[in-house]
């Protein structure tokens, strides 16, 4: 369509009209302005970039376990790191991620978790973070003991009183158990050497023992005077720290006329499992 529009031209001119062409403008068409091509928006920037440079000598660091450290099996182990920065104030550790070499189907993510799986073992135990400035932060703790509370060496006396055909006899000695990393089976043995008539005969056991949370049942197998052999029934308890490993035994050797009683009592001397 066209409409009329009044030119204003100078004094004494006459007036007049142009037509303009006009054509609508539809709804939702990209306006030209007064340009020959489109009006176009800045790109796109995708937000702002955090700067990197703030990782430069970051330093990632391993709190617990340290290094020969004994995590029980029974209690759920912990594990903690940070990652600071050159002036020491924290930075972002969420993407530290954890391995050990003992256990290389174990692994752990963050600065700081509580885990139930990590298996029985003497493990180094590392933490790993790959920062946005392209450096790679490495951080190892050896010697990590993964096993039970009860599992250890355990050293003691041993003592025995018997009866032979009416002949008393007593002997103590010392002995020496081990009580596997997952704190299930004890083995062990002890022996002494009995006088009977100016001869000395010796007497020694082998335990084969089973803990079930501190409660030890088994048997103590008996070597008599390298006559007779004889399973005796034994009971007990194993409290690693307070009292150690207390162990009682008694019986009758079938058709010899030998009675024992016997005692066992040792301490955990060292945290050795046979690891």
């Amino acid at each position: 369509m066209t409409r009329p529009m009044l030119l204003l031209g100078c004094l004494g001119c006459g007036s007049a009209t142009v037509n303009l062409d006009e054509e609508p403008v539809g709804a939702g068409s990209a306006s030209t302005g007064w340009t020959g091509t489109p009006y176009e928006d800045p790109p796109a920037t995708g937000g702002t970039t955090a700067p990197t440079e703030v990782f430069d000598n970051a330093e990632l660091r391993i709190l617990w376990p340290e290094s020969g450290a004994f995590l029980p099996l029974e209690e759920p182990a912990a594990f903690a790191a940070e990652l600071v920065a050159a002036d020491g104030s924290p930075l972002d550790g969420s993407a530290i991620a954890w391995t050990s070499s003992f256990d290389p189907g174990w692994s752990g993510a963050g600065e700081g978790f509580d885990d139930t799986t990590l298996d029985v073992g003497i493990h180094d135990i590392t933490a790993e973070i790959a920062l946005p400035n392209g450096d790679r932060l490495v951080y190892v703790v050896g010697g990590v003991l993964r096993q039970s509370t009860f599992a250890g060496t355990y050293s003691g006396l041993f003592t025995a009183d018997g009866n032979y055909n009416g002949l008393v006899f007593t002997c103590s000695g010392t002995g020496l158990t081990m009580c596997e990393p997952y704190g299930t089976d004890i083995v062990g043995n002890a022996d002494c050497l009995v006088s009977i008539l100016g001869l000395d005969l010796p007497l020694s056991f082998v335990f084969e023992l089973e803990n079930a949370a501190g409660v030890v049942t088994g048997t103590a197998g008996a070597d008599i005077f390298g006559l007779f052999t004889f399973d005796f029934p034994a009971t007990g308890t194993l409290l690693p720290v307070s009292e150690g490993l207390d162990l009682a035994f008694e019986g009758e050797v079938p058709l010899t006329g030998i009675t024992i009683t016997g005692a066992y009592n040792a301490d955990r001397v060292s945290l050795d499992a046979g690891l």
